[in-house]
């Protein structure tokens, strides 16, 4: 189990990465945090400590990203 979770995010963070260049290349200036544990705990550490005011989320469909 422990190598199966290991796998699922080296192949989530290759996923990230893939897209933040994809992006960046654009001309978006992209600012990631990526953290373990429980999403409301974490996400609302990151609002505080980056005062952010305003967070647009997309739920549509679920997939590795989203999980």
């Amino acid at each position: 189990l422990k190598q199966e979770y290991e796998n699922f995010v080296k192949k989530t963070r290759e996923d990230i990465d893939r897209i933040i260049k994809s992006e960046q290349a654009d001309g978006l200036e992209i600012t990631e945090w990526i953290r373990e544990g429980k999403p409301v705990k974490e996400v609302m550490a990151v609002v505080k400590e980056e005062k952010i005011d305003l967070i647009v989320m997309s739920a549509h469909e679920e997939g590795r990203l989203e999980h």
